[in-house]
């Protein structure tokens, strides 16, 4: 059951991540992720970022690991 409510936590945050990508202003998208970085991927995330300096090409970025992140809490919600 606590397994079903994490999975169901990060569908809902990755639902947030393409929402924001979608709807937020210019400046929100651009400092959408800074801060302390506490893995290897947000580290790869944040150095992919940066080498993509125009918004729209962030705006998609960000949409699509949105998107991933939901489709995979997902699938992990209907099999725990």
């Amino acid at each position: 059951m606590g397994l079903k409510i994490f999975f169901s936590c990060l569908a809902i945050l990755g639902i947030w991540v393409m929402w924001h990508s979608v709807t937020g202003k210019k400046e929100e998208v651009e400092d959408s992720f800074f801060g302390n970085r506490f893995s290897f991927f947000e580290v790869l995330i944040d150095l992919t970022e940066k080498k993509i300096p125009l918004i729209l090409l962030r705006r998609i970025f960000n949409f699509i690991i949105g998107l991933f992140l939901a489709i995979v809490s997902i699938i992990g919600v209907i099999y725990s």
